[in-house]
């Protein structure tokens, strides 16, 4: 027979705490210390106020659990067993769109921080190695004039040489006021001003070949080529993450869905789980009753086995007895036969015949002494058996009378 269980029943007198103070429709405010009101709902377990806390403890550790914030094994047995209490659904409500969401918040916080410290140092990086590259260029620079300066002091010293080796030929030909000295002299400076001409050309062709080297390292187009290349990767990895994050959440709204129908056959479960517990009460019931009946039956015939194996007992026990002095007259009877036998023999060994002795003593050797006196004894009744034939035959033919089939 199936168990009915009652629903609990609200009391009917005003609900009191563990002291004594009594409440009506009490709230939060209502209680004078925390323990009071502790006291209040283990003493009024189904009261409207205690289930308005219970629910909002579910309410609260399903929230953590749907955002996976951190339940301890004591809060969630805690929650299974006042779930259980309310019959509550403890199957959360998972919104798809907010799961994705605030899983993909998350990839793009981790990507955002893991890109930019990436950018960040590959700039830092090329900034140093452009940094160190222009030092090293103005370095140079800073060594252009002085170098050039030095050459143009040394072309002068040998403009100044030759100008004087050209006045002392001059001199020495009498050629000092001269058309040729004039046209000479011109010569001598344009010589001189060329060669300044060059070095200045040329220490300006280095300049601006300094220059034109720091306008490449400053030029923006490689650091922003290395920048668009780790925002193409942040955003492959971004896309990633959201195929991911789609998939996870589409995944969790699955088992939320398997959860829940979990639940469901859980709950029938449990509804035939108490069937079928009292139906295996009412068998064991009936079990035991039978059971009962049955031991008082094996108790009876027990008694009875007993008391008929002590009477069996008794009598083998008696019989037992019969047989020993059975047994023990038997012995005596065989130690007597057994001295007869040995008289028997010694007296018929000492009236053989010498073949007769030499016969035994090999049928001894052969078959052992027990069996060459058996035999002995048997060939001794064959020969007095057939001497007691022929006696008889003998005796039929004496008289005038045949047996039947001797002649």
């Amino acid at each position: 027979m199936a168990t009915i269980v009652k629903k609990p029943v609200q009391p009917t007198v005003k609900p009191q705490a563990a002291g004594g103070m009594v409440y009506n429709n009490p709230t939060a405010t209502s209680f004078a210390n925390a323990a009071d009101e502790r006291a209040y709902r283990q003493a009024n377990p189904n009261s409207d106020y205690t289930k308005s806390v219970d629910m909002r403890f579910l309410n609260r550790t399903s929230q953590a659990l749907q955002n996976n914030t951190g339940v301890t094994a004591a809060q969630m047995k805690q929650y299974n067993d006042v779930a259980n209490k309310w019959n509550y659904n403890t199957t959360p409500q998972i919104d798809q769109n907010k799961i994705q969401e605030d899983l993909m918040n998350k990839q793009k916080s981790y990507m955002d921080d893991y890109f930019n410290k990436q950018k960040q140092a590959q700039l830092d990086q090329y900034y140093a190695a452009r940094d160190k590259a222009v030092g090293q260029i103005n370095q140079q620079m800073g060594q252009v004039a002085p170098q050039y300066q030095q050459a143009r002091n040394q072309a002068d010293v040998v403009n100044l040489q030759n100008g004087q080796k050209l006045n002392e030929m001059m001199a020495n030909n009498g050629l000092t006021a001269s058309g040729e000295n004039v046209t000479a002299q011109v010569a001598q400076n344009n010589t001189r001003q060329t060669s300044l001409n060059n070095l200045n050309l040329q220490e300006q062709q280095t300049m601006d070949d300094f220059q034109r080297r720091i306008s490449d390292l400053n030029n923006p187009a490689d650091e922003n080529a290395m920048i668009m290349a780790l925002e193409a990767e942040r955003s492959k990895a971004m896309m990633d993450a959201y195929n991911r994050t789609t998939d996870q959440a589409y995944q969790r709204s699955r088992d939320a869905v398997g959860d829940s129908q979990w639940k469901s056959q859980f709950d029938y479960t449990k509804t035939r789980d108490a069937r079928a517990d009292a139906q295996w009460e009412s068998q064991t019931k009936y079990d035991r009753s039978r059971d009962a009946a049955s031991d008082a039956k094996w108790e009876s015939q027990t008694k009875y086995d007993r008391a008929w194996q002590q009477k069996m007992f008794d009598y083998q026990q008696g019989r037992d007895k019969v047989g020993d002095s059975q047994w023990e007259s038997s012995q005596k009877y065989q130690r007597r036969s057994d001295a007869e036998e040995k008289q028997w023999r010694e007296y018929t060994y000492n009236h053989m015949s010498a073949s007769e002795k030499a016969n035994m003593e090999w049928a001894k050797q052969q078959f052992g002494e027990d069996m060459a006196w058996r035999m002995y004894e048997n060939d001794s009744n064959n020969a007095a058996s057939q001497g007691m034939s022929q006696a008889e035959i003998d005796f039929y033919k004496n008289n005038g009378m045949s047996l039947p089939g001797i002649p």
